[in-house]
């Protein structure tokens, strides 16, 4: 499962809906990540859609009471390639908008393995000193993505943690929100971290691992490989 490419939005003001389109056409039989967070002092009820008709699975929702702010992550796995926007609505109208999309590639038909979240905590700064609750994959190899958001206007500056790879961020719009991810080699207890300037604000994370396939390509002896050449970062 390699990265592909990833979009942030993030509008001013209370308004029914959010979107973001990738920068290139989605590839069929991909995976897209979605997280996601608003303010809920209206009692705004989120929904998924792109202009693909993916359909989308939540994955997590996590709520911070003290600040009516909610994070959620949805997937749409197998899609439909093409030009894609996905947008979210809001009913009522929902105010503090932030959206990160990220498309994702070798992954298998049914991704989704553990996932978990942590609501309303309180940030610390330091090395990987804001974590998320802790999952265990069920195998070997799994790609783990995780999602941070701070709902204070003025929040930190936001570092991946150790061994995560930041895949966007938007830090604006009255708080903060940041998708990273990493391969794990081997199963065992992981959460999402991430290294604050400062601590003492209220989160919200999510953590999801998935299903990665695995690709062996034969090549004859008389025949070695050049390079390679793909669309987005692999690992």
């Amino acid at each position: 499962m390699a990265f592909v490419q990833a979009k942030t939005a993030e509008p001013a003001g209370a308004a029914p809906t959010v979107a973001a389109t990738f920068d290139s056409n989605v590839v069929a039989t991909n995976l897209i990540v979605v997280a996601f967070s608003f303010d809920t002092t209206a009692g705004s009820v989120a929904t998924v859609a792109d202009s693909l008709l993916n359909p989308y699975t939540i994955i997590q929702f996590a709520h911070d009471l003290a600040n009516d702010e909610e994070l959620q992550m949805h997937y749409a796995k197998n899609i439909t390639g093409g030009a894609c926007t996905v947008t979210i609505s809001f009913t009522p109208d929902a105010n503090f908008r932030r959206l990160i999309i990220a498309e994702y590639n070798g992954v298998t038909a049914n991704p989704l393995d553990q996932s978990n979240k942590t609501s309303g905590g309180t940030t610390a700064s330091g090395v990987d000193g804001t974590q998320s609750a802790a999952i265990i994959p069920t195998v070997n190899g799994t790609r783990v993505v995780a999602a941070l958001n701070i709902a204070q206007a003025t929040g930190p500056t936001i570092t991946a943690g150790t061994d995560y790879t930041e895949r966007a961020e938007n830090p604006v719009n009255g708080g903060e929100v940041q998708v990273e991810d990493l391969t794990q080699a081997v199963a065992a207890s992981i959460t999402g971290k991430w290294t604050l300037s400062s601590g003492g604000d209220n989160y919200n994370a999510i953590v999801a691992s998935f299903f990665q396939t695995t690709t062996v390509v034969t090549v004859p002896a008389d025949n070695p490989p050049i390079g390679i050449a793909g669309r987005g970062a692999g690992w």
